[in-house]
């Protein structure tokens, strides 16, 4: 998003605990603990793209799925 408050994505991908990169607009950085739970980024390709290059390392994805649970 380049503007937003919230989105009821971030509440179905904990539901499912999924972690999310999300941007640094609105509150959605609010409800995503960066680098715990997901990544909270600029509103840019390259941000995004990078976050999410980085979430499929098995390492990461795991740490990021357990963060997650701890947050809900």
């Amino acid at each position: 998003y380049r503007h937003a408050t919230q989105s009821g994505v971030t509440q179905v991908a904990y539901q499912f605990d999924v972690p999310m990169v999300v941007t640094n607009v609105g509150g959605l950085a609010e409800i995503v603990a960066d680098g715990k739970s997901g990544f909270v980024v600029p509103p840019d390709s390259n941000s995004i793209a990078d976050a999410i290059a980085k979430s499929f390392s098995p390492e990461i994805i795991s740490q990021l799925n357990e963060g997650v649970k701890q947050e809900k």
